[in-house]
């Protein structure tokens, strides 16, 4: 089940203030889970500016019902970012729909669209 965060391609970053984030589900089943995590990778010009961001978008997270977040950085570049955040489907599309997320991402220097795919654990 694979969903994608597609901005457009207006900036040097991949992002524009003025294009929202979607997210959409490839085959359909996405909505049949009430809850799932969600990897999100991507590009930063610079890791600390980013991460200064995504801490600060915290308590927006929380209140689209998404938690447990992770952060894992690409051991050979530390601007490839793989980011790991618990909750439902809607709660991801509301987050990524957010006005005040796509203008951090612009302004927090994310390069290109992020891929985001939704996974549950079956263990």
């Amino acid at each position: 089940m694979a969903a994608h965060a597609e901005p457009g391609y207006g900036s040097a970053a991949g992002l524009t203030a003025d294009e929202p984030l979607s997210v959409r589900s490839e085959n359909g089943l996405a909505g049949k889970y009430a809850m799932a995590s969600f990897i999100s990778t991507i590009e930063v010009e610079d890791y600390e500016k980013w991460r200064a961001m995504f801490d600060s978008m915290s308590e927006l997270r929380r209140e689209h019902g998404l938690s447990g977040e992770h952060v894992y950085q690409d051991v050979t570049n530390p601007n490839s970012l793989t980011v790991v955040i618990d909750g439902d489907l809607s709660g991801l599309q509301a987050y990524a729909q957010s006005p005040s997320l796509r203008d951090a991402m612009a302004q927090a220097g994310v390069v290109g669209p992020p891929r985001i795919t939704p996974v549950n654990d079956v263990t």
